[in-house]
This record gives structure tokens, C-alpha cells and sequence, in this order.
């Protein structure tokens, strides 16, 4: 099919194309809508060094802080903590770990766990109990062979902090929606031409 080909196929079809489309979207939209609202609850988890001594000594523990939170994103989707977690909600761990993102924000002692859930409650509830779990699973382990712990995390959002409501991949289903629409419309479009064009060449009798 060459260039010209395909112009005329495009404007023969465009109402086609169009309808397609619009069908389409709405198919994506009512797919997205479906499974109703999501809701990503965030705690927030501050991490420091309980060393007390010179300005230097402060600085260098704060600095070491800041290497060690680097490590703690994989800690909270681990099994130790993540794992447990799911066991305890009686989720499958799989399935949470997909609804769960940890960041550490560039130069800083801040953990941010997100939790995605089909309820306010749901999300927060998970939230609290990651941020909790991380937090005995750090301080443990920073204290296996010494006498105190050099390192606390402190999970600094309250448990009832505001929830955010996003939609459940609405703009990729609308998107993908109208693409398919599209492609099939075209398709059909191209059928009608081909057996147009066949028509027309066939030898008259």
C-alpha cells in the first residue's frame, strides 16, 4: 500500500475513524472507572544518629545517616518487612509490593513509603504498618553487637494525614482506548475499500 493508497482509505474512513475513536475512549474510560477510585496514603519516616559529641562528631554521624537511609527503600520491600506486613494483612506479598514505593530524597535523612489502596483506611493502615515494621527491623538491626542503638527512625505523618484520590490508570486506559479504536476503524475502513476496489475491477460479464 502506497502513500496515495493510503490517503484515500483515510478519506473514505473518517467518520469511521472518528466513531472508532470516541467508542474507543469511552471503552478505556469505563475499563479505568471500573474498579472505582484509588487512594495513596504517605509515611513519612525521619532517620537520625543518637551519637551525642563535638560538632565533628555530629557531622560525621550525619553524614553517615544519610548513606545508610540509601539502603532502606530495599529493606521496606523485603521480606523481613514487606513480607510481614502482607502476612499479617493477609495480603499476597506480591500483590502489595506492586502497590508500594519507597523514596529517599536527594541529600536527606527522610524515608517516604506510598501505599496505594482501594480505600482511605486500606492505604493508610498499610502506610502505618510498613513505616512501623521498617523502623524496628533498622533500629534491630543497627543494634545487633552494641549496647545501645546508634541509629532511631521517628515516623513523623500521623496515621490520620490526608489521603490522596487518584484514578486507576485513567489516562492510559483512555489513551489505549482510543488507539485500538483507531486501529480497528481503520481496519474496517481498509476492508471496505479492498472489496470496493475488487468490486470495481472485476470483469463484467
Amino acid at each position: 500500500m502506497n502513500v496515495y493508497t493510503l490517503m484515500r482509505v483515510l478519506r473514505g474512513a473518517w467518520v469511521l475513524l472518528l466513531v472508532g475513536a470516541l467508542l474507543g475512549a469511552a471503552a478505556g474510560l469505563g475499563y479505568a472507572m471500573r474498579g472505582g477510585s484509588q487512594y495513596v496514603a504517605r509515611a513519612q519516616v525521619f532517620a537520625a544518629v543518637t551519637a551525642t559529641g563535638s560538632a565533628g562528631e555530629l557531622a560525621a554521624g550525619s553524614s553517615y545517616m544519610k548513606l545508610q537511609v540509601r539502603s532502606y527503600p530495599a529493606l521496606v520491600t523485603s521480606e523481613r518487612v514487606l513480607g510481614e506486613v502482607a502476612k499479617a494483612k493477609g495480603i499476597d506479598p506480591a500483590a502489595l509490593a506492586a502497590r508500594v514505593t519507597v523514596d529517599v530524597p536527594s541529600d536527606s535523612m527522610w524515608l517516604v513509603i506510598n501505599v496505594t489502596d482501594s480505600t482511605p483506611e486500606g492505604a493508610r493502615s498499610l502506610a502505618d504498618a510498613l513505616a512501623t515494621k521498617t523502623k524496628t527491623e533498622v533500629e534491630a538491626l543497627e543494634t545487633r553487637g552494641k549496647s545501645t542503638a546508634p541509629v532511631t527512625l521517628t515516623v513523623v505523618t500521623p496515621s490520620d494525614a490526608p489521603v490522596q484520590a487518584v484514578a486507576r490508570g485513567l489516562v492510559t486506559a483512555v489513551a489505549g482506548g482510543l488507539l485500538a479504536g483507531l486501529v480497528l476503524a481503520f481496519l474496517v475502513g481498509l476492508l471496505r475499500w479492498v472489496v470496493r476496489e475488487g468490486s470495481h475491477s472485476a470483469p463484467q460479464r
